[in-house]
């Protein structure tokens, strides 16, 4: 906390003393920024786990922090010159914003009777039952967070008054944003991962606890001088009652929040392009967003301690010309930085902070000079609290307008860098605007950035707008393409999968190319149940998985729900026919929610519930593995109902699937295994539960496979016959007695998934090819001791499918022939004559000539 020393205009023993006061007041700011950052965290986790993970969700969650804080400073202003102690307040504001986080941590026990008495089943009040919930949870401590900054100031002017330097505006307002960037790496990769949710929350809390204990003291410690009645009273004691902040500078307050929380938005947006999807991409490059911020600030700190009276007009016309600029900048350094897995989980992480400072870190240390240096022009006479306090106001209810117009206007209006050139005009338009009166320097700073303004709106119109968000060295084709609130998604062609969703410029969700094995996923599922009426599906991509259930005839009505908008409407528009028609058929209710909170809201509803493939990785996502959400799918059923969950085995490593195992088996004591396939370059693990725990009545299989091939339709041979079904179930291995399960509270899948995404070589520690093998032959063992020989048999054939399976993928790589002959097949599916044998589960071509030969059937 060096240079933050006073003028020496009192007795060098009381200056002393006041410099060691000032620098415990700095380091007070700098861990309040701290928590608050954290608490915003946990804050959005804990309310996203109960209210769903929907961008919708952590918007409002958002948003209430960002309007909770500007309340809060709007009400300090206006109570700080009425307090006779501010600092005491302010230790009052922290012990309070402690008080008031405690229902958060029992937020789903005082939540659910609100939620229930405002929602019904036909979602009519959700929206306004999440706001309430999120008003309640952390609304109040919210304002007593922002109440604490403008309280603080209050307190050092009561015993410093007009000795304060005009530059320590920028100081205390770039030790609150370092705190924060502090407090958010620490809880994102520290706290949070290592001690729980809820644990965490009590550490903020006890953080907060401590701040207001520590200024409550300082407050009794740090005596306040007797006025001297010769001089003027402070500016805050004159203007008690009128706006002591000139409006031109508020506008810029206002004016600077909004632009730098839209670009913001729209930065980390294009960042999530590049940087892996996991759980610590996003707060790690928001803390190099509020590091560069207050980089910004202390730049800020020293320009107005040189005295410049053009430093405000000059950055807001910098941080326009940087904004302009940003775009070409980020695709300069996302050629040049490999953001792929690195060796350790710090390199990955210095990596991504390097690549973050460099894409975007100089629009963001000039824009962040912008509120400072407006600030030290509000509070050049005397830093008054009110001053202070309406600033911050006007600059979160700026901060907050701008993320919701980028959000919800700007990026899906326009795309994600035209947005940018919209938005660095904001403070070119209010540097030309002739807001401020100075020497010549200012009028050419504002002329400057009007001619930068009309420039940067023919590049909207043209270059910004032809930027490729989909990665041109890819050689796919583009056929649409989204940026919102919601992420950034595409429908792409290529010959290898022909159509698919692309999410985050990097994941693809779903292809018509393996239609047969999304379709698979539906069927199976519903061939364990004797009359599957009403159905759910989880995460429906392309449509294509709950649109196979349509060639079920026993099934009614089908809930698909989906996270995502977007990728719901691509599947209307451009996969239609590969789905059925899903999202238009009268049976089909299309529901655009988390499918956490829709089944803790359907109790009871349905005889089976589908879980499509989810990665583990993606932390709305990862979150469908958990406990509570299982526990949620069991109580949706109906009596006898099955719930299948899919697993992407070759996502998950060996200690990740056996985690989610365990899992699901502490709600399903009697789980069972099905496979998707016998394939294992990308295998899929079916987890089969029931709600009253039986297990799977293969009379009931078998009776629902003739019934399936009496109808014609479905021509998937391991589909029209119980015993292809019988090929692909699959035995429950022992676990470990270590293993643990993944809870809400402690998100074990999410947060190694993500580590092991990003380190070393991800695939060699998948289970796919040899390890997946290994798997099964562990499956097979358990299957041995515990199964009748009947159906041990054909699991057994359908394991020398996947060794076989395995045999051609290893010949591939040393071309070296397969000395195994094809393992045969069960005669009931060799003498199907219909069945299209393009759809057989398996890369092993089979032609229906074929099939007469002996050796290739099992009798």
């Amino acid at each position: 906390m060096t240079g933050m020393s006073l003028p020496p205009i009192v007795p060098s023993a009381k200056a002393d003393s006041n410099e060691r006061s000032l620098k415990r007041v700095l380091l007070l700011t700098a861990l309040s920024g701290a928590a608050g950052l954290m608490h915003e965290t946990l804050w959005t986790r804990r309310l996203v786990d109960l209210l769903g993970s929907t961008a919708e969700a952590t918007s409002r969650v958002f948003g209430t922090f960002l309007l909770g804080l500007a309340i809060g400073a709007a009400a300090a202003a206006f109570l700080a010159s009425r307090i006779g102690r501010p600092l005491l307040a302010a230790g009052v504001m922290e012990l309070l914003v402690a008080v008031a986080v405690a229902p958060l941590l029992s937020l789903s026990t005082w939540s659910a009777p609100l939620l229930h008495s405002i929602t019904s089943k036909a979602t009519a009040g959700d929206g306004l039952a999440k706001l309430v919930v999120s008003l309640v949870a952390i609304g109040p401590a919210s304002v007593a967070m922002g109440a604490v900054l403008p309280l603080l100031v209050a307190g050092v002017q009561e015993r410093l008054g007009r000795s304060v330097a005009p530059s320590w505006s920028g100081g205390i307002y770039f030790w609150n944003l370092a705190g924060g960037v502090i407090g958010l790496f620490a809880v994102s990769l520290f706290v949070l991962p290592l001690c729980g949710l809820a644990a965490a929350m009590v550490v903020c809390t006890g953080l907060n606890g401590l701040i207001g204990i520590a200024l409550i003291a300082l407050d009794s410690l740090w005596k306040v001088p007797q006025p001297d009645q010769s001089l003027p009273r402070p500016l805050e004691a004159q203007t008690r009652g009128m706006l002591p902040v000139p409006g031109p500078l508020l506008v810029v307050a206002f004016a600077s929040g909004a632009a730098v929380l839209a670009f913001e938005v729209v930065a980390l947006r294009l960042l999530m392009l590049v940087a892996p999807i996991c759980s610590f991409a996003p707060p790690v490059l928001l803390g190099v967003v509020l590091a560069a911020l207050a980089g910004g600030a202390f730049v800020a700190r020293k320009v107005a301690e040189g005295g410049r009276s053009d430093g405000l007009a000059w950055s807001l016309s910098l941080s326009g010309a940087a904004f302009a600029a940003s775009p070409w900048i980020f695709m300069a350094a996302a050629q040049r930085f490999d953001l792929g897995p690195s060796a350790s989980f710090g390199l990955y992480l210095a990596k991504l902070i390097l690549f973050g400072l460099a894409a975007f870190g100089v629009p963001f240390v000039i824009a962040g000079a912008v509120f400072p240096l407006a600030l030290a022009r509000a509070t050049q006479d005397s830093p008054s609290a009110g001053a202070w306090g309406w600033m911050l106001f006007a600059n979160g209810i700026g901060g907050w307008l701008g993320a919701e117009i980028a959000n919800g206007l700007l990026m899906p209006g326009i795309g994600p860098h035209a947005a940018i050139g919209v938005i660095a005009c904001v403070p070119l338009v209010v540097a030309a605007a002739g807001l401020f009166r100075g020497p010549w320097s200012v009028r050419i700073a504002g002329l400057a950035s009007g001619a930068l303004a009309a420039g940067v709106i023919a590049l909207t119109q043209g270059p910004l707008s032809r930027i490729p968000l989909v990665n041109p060295h890819l050689g796919w084709t583009v056929l649409d393409q989204r940026s919102d609130r919601d992420g950034t998604v595409a429908v792409v062609q290529h010959p290898s999968f022909e159509k698919a969703i692309l999410i985050s410029n990097q994941y693809l969700l779903g292809s018509s190319r393996a239609a047969d094995d999304q379709r698979r996923q539906a069927h199976l599922a519903l061939l364990l149940h004797p009359e599957p009426r009403d159905v759910a599906f989880i995460g429906i991509a392309t449509g294509i998985t709950p649109g196979a259930a349509l060639q079920h005839p026993e099934v009614q009505s089908i809930d698909a729900i989906e996270l995502s908008p977007d990728v719901a409407d691509f599947a209307r528009q451009y996969f239609d026919a590969e789905n059925f028609g899903l999202c238009n058929h009268p049976k089909v209710n299309l529901i655009i929610d988390d499918a956490r909170y829709v089944l803790n809201r359907r109790p009871g509803s349905y005889d089976a519930v589908i879980g499509d493939l989810i990665l583990p990785w993606s932390p709305g996502e990862a979150r469908l593995y958990s406990l509570e959400h299982f526990a949620a799918a069991r109580r949706s059923l109906k009596p006898g109902g099955v719930y299948v969950q899919w697993l992407p085995a070759y996502q998950l490593t060996e200690s990740q699937m056996a985690i989610i195992q365990q899992t699901f088996r502490a709600v399903f004591p009697r789980a069972e295994l099905i496979r998707r396939e016998f394939r294992v370059s990308s295998p899929a693990l079916g987890l089969v539960g029931w709600s009253d725990d039986r297990q799977i009545d293969w009379d009931i299989v078998d009776a629902r496979c003739a019934a399936l091939k009496s109808g014609g339709v479905v021509l998937d041979p391991s589909l029209r016959h119980g015993d292809g079904v019988r090929m692909l179930s699959l035995a429950w291995s022992e676990l470990p007695a270590s293993t643990r399960t993944n809870t809400l509270d402690g998100p074990i899948v999410e947060v190694d998934a993500g580590i092991q995404r990003v380190t070393g070589r991800p695939t060699a520690k998948y289970l796919l090819g040899g390890r997946w093998l290994n798997f099964l032959a562990h499956a097979d063992a358990a299957g041995k001791a515990s199964e009748d020989r009947a159906h041990q048999s054909f699991r057994n054939l359908g394991l020398r499918w996947s060794r076989f399976e395995g045999q051609l993928l290893m010949s591939r790589e040393t071309k070296r022939p397969v000395s195994d002959p094809r393992p045969p097949l069960p005669t009931t599916l060799s003498s199907d004559v219909l069945a299209d044998w393009k759809q057989w589960p398996s890369d092993v071509h089979v032609s229906p000539k074929s099939l007469t030969r002996r050796s290739e059937v099992l009798q």
